[in-house]
């Protein structure tokens, strides 16, 4: 008996040492994190928490699958994130940056940690003045980034919920004929042509504004 508990703890010893000598599962830099952070919701989903999946079915749509296995990921991450902060090993700007949101609600897509989304909108907005091409080609650029695609949608879905929430009477109508209008041009491929992609910026620094005063009145 004593030789199986040897063999046991000598041959995870030795394959750790192996492991760590190969490098094998570093992560060794900040890009590689952000590389593979979008499969670490579904790979603990399905390897430390399957009773989770189990007990709801998963959606065949891709996207709704990611967003249910980053609810179901989200608390664990952010129970990390905490302890890391209570430790005093980051700043609460820094927590702020790497807590994860729930993935809970109703918006209609993944959302992920600000650090993976930090000055995606601006280079976004970048390519949007620079363009000279197609809706197509624009948002294909765009893709080329998964983090900068995911930046825009949240950041487009966001505003228009935002702006919902604040007004009411002919201030929602009018919102809501805007985004009406907004989402016909982008399926018929005519956002060029719908808005003047130069005054992007503006409307950044507007929003901006917007949720900073926001945040001004929740806080008093």
């Amino acid at each position: 008996m004593d030789i199986h508990i040897w063999y046991t703890l000598l041959s995870a010893l030795v394959g750790g040492v192996m492991g760590a000598r190969g490098r094998l599962g570093e992560i060794r830099s900040i890009e590689m994190l952000h590389k593979r952070f979008e499969s670490f919701p579904e790979a603990f989903a399905k390897t430390l928490s399957p009773q989770r999946i189990s007990s709801r079915p998963v959606p065949q749509d891709s996207e709704a699958a990611t967003k249910m296995y980053a609810s179901i990921f989200s608390p664990f991450w952010n129970e990390i994130i905490k302890s890391l902060r209570e430790e005093d090993y980051i700043s609460n700007r820094e927590m702020d940056l790497l807590m994860m949101p729930s993935n809970c609600g109703t918006l209609r897509l993944v959302q992920w940690p600000l650090f993976l989304l930090t000055s995606k909108i601006m280079l976004a907005n970048d390519y949007a003045s620079d363009c000279k091409d197609s809706q197509k080609e624009l948002w294909h650029r765009i893709s080329k980034d998964e983090y900068m695609a995911y930046a825009v949608k949240e950041c487009y879905y966001s505003a228009e919920r935002i702006l919902k929430s604040i007004v009411d009477g002919e201030g929602k109508l009018w919102v809501e004929r805007l985004f009406q209008y907004l989402n016909e041009s982008i399926e018929r491929d005519s956002l060029l042509v719908t808005i003047n992609l130069k005054k992007l910026q503006l409307v950044q620094s507007r929003l901006t504004g917007l949720t900073g005063l926001l945040d001004t009145r929740r806080d008093c």
